[in-house]
């Protein structure tokens, strides 16, 4: 949808393929749908805002192409990872040119509005300390909820605070309602990666276009294992730690813990924590400084985010 409506006479070629094949993917693109639908409740014309949706977007799949090298995923919305598809080195290459042309996006079309260049640094550096510290979650025995929220925080819910705050800033709004705008991608970033964490082991994997069970299968530290090792005394927390580690084949990792989070229940406590983040972005709305006949409208997007099964 997206690389169709910018085109690059860049060459060599090869150093661009990769941007087409993962930006003509699938996808939610519910970062820059965030970012337009934000600046449409200050101007209806949004020709200032495609070009720095456009970056949004090039920059999240940026972060998935490293994301995908790093976690060894094959597969990315149900077709072959760009690593897999064009090599790993001109995957790291494509990945880092993705990087740079959505920065010079965002430069070449908000010169008069420094502060949105600004910020989105400021969330790029973020997104990256969000993916270090998953890598060392890796490296840990015991993470605790708190830590693990402020991980995707950063890895992923800062962005889309930060897509939604970009339409005010475009449009010259005052720091009350960017800052409302952004605190509400956050807390939908935080529900939205939660119910990701849950529908990775009760997903569709067709529908959902990853392989189920991965984050266990590569013994991630998800938030049903976090609500899991909640519920267990310091001497369980290590043995259960100690299975997850366990070499077993997918299929049997899988359900291994499939049954014992419906044994103890940690599906329902890892869906409070979901619907805590989901009343929240409910309340933001009420009080969001816009003009009333747009809240219905971010109300709905925000329950087609949050509301789902894929």
């Amino acid at each position: 949808m997206f690389s169709k409506e910018m085109r690059w006479d860049m060459k060599p070629e090869e150093l661009y393929d990769p941007f087409r094949y993962i930006m003509d993917q699938k996808g939610k693109k519910m970062r820059p749908i965030s970012l337009l639908l934000s600046s449409s409740f200050f101007n209806s014309d949004l020709t200032k805002a495609l070009p720095l949706a456009y970056a949004i977007e090039l920059f999240h799949n940026f972060t998935l192409v490293h994301d995908d090298i790093m976690d060894n995923a094959e597969t990315r919305r149900g077709k072959k990872s760009v690593h897999v598809e064009f090599g790993t080195n001109l995957a790291l290459l494509s990945g880092d040119a993705m990087l740079l042309e959505a920065c010079k996006l965002i430069q070449q079309n908000s010169s008069h509005h420094t502060d949105i260049l600004k910020h989105f640094l400021e969330t790029a550096l973020d997104v990256c300390k969000g993916q270090c510290i998953d890598m060392n979650f890796e490296r840990r025995e015991i993470i605790s909820i708190p830590e693990y929220l402020e991980m995707i925080k950063l890895k992923t819910a800062v962005l889309l605070g930060t897509a939604l705050k970009m339409g005010a800033q475009l449009h010259d709004q005052n720091e009350i309602i960017q800052e409302q705008l952004y605190h509400l991608g956050i807390n939908l970033g935080l529900a939205f990666q939660i119910q990701d964490d849950i529908l990775d082991c009760y997903g569709d994997e067709e529908a959902f276009g990853k392989k189920r069970g991965g984050d266990l299968i590569q013994h991630k530290k998800s938030i049903l294992i976090l609500c899991a090792l909640e519920k267990l005394n310091p001497q369980e927390k290590h043995k259960f730690i100690d299975e997850y580690h366990s070499e077993r084949s997918d299929i049997e990792q899988l359900h291994y813990y499939l049954d014992y989070f419906k044994k103890y229940n940690i599906k329902e406590d890892a869906e409070k924590h979901y619907d805590h983040f989901k009343k929240l972005c409910y309340d933001i709305i009420s009080q969001i400084k816009i003009d009333e006949k747009f809240k219905p409208l971010l109300q709905e997007f925000v329950s087609l985010i949050i509301n789902r099964s894929v």
